[in-house]
């Protein structure tokens, strides 16, 4: 009876979530990176989020440490979900292969030298404006 009245109403008990779309962009881009063979444009020959590599978890963790803080601003619910998700994959990815998203002397990492410490250990990126 209650699974009828929510399904009426358009109410999802499980919504979809920030990590729902990490879980989905980072599985479908390790299929995309194996598939392309993109694992050669980084130093350590791994590209990927889901492979039983340290860089792999490291890359894994940073990208959700990421997801995590921007999620607890009340500013990201602005935004769709699934492009707050995608940006950050493209800034980890970008940083993984030597691509700064954001140069040293670009305005826009002072709004990211709060999560500093979480990019230098991980990915050794240092963001000073």
């Amino acid at each position: 009876m209650e699974r009828r009245l929510l399904s009426t109403i358009g109410f999802r008990l499980n919504p979809v979530t920030l990590v729902h779309y990490a879980d989905w962009y980072t599985r479908q881009w390790d299929a995309f990176a194996t598939q392309c063979n993109l694992h050669q444009f980084c130093d350590s020959g791994d590209i990927s989020f889901r492979t039983f590599t340290f860089s792999s978890y490291q890359r894994f963790r940073v990208l959700y440490q990421l997801i995590d803080a921007i999620a607890i601003d009340f500013e990201s619910h602005l935004y769709e979900r699934r492009e707050i998700v995608a940006a950050l994959l493209f800034f980890v990815i970008g940083s993984t292969i030597g691509m700064m998203v954001f140069p040293n002397n670009f305005e826009i990492a002072a709004k990211f030298s709060q999560y500093a410490p979480i990019l230098e250990n991980n990915l050794g990126i240092t963001l000073t404006a």
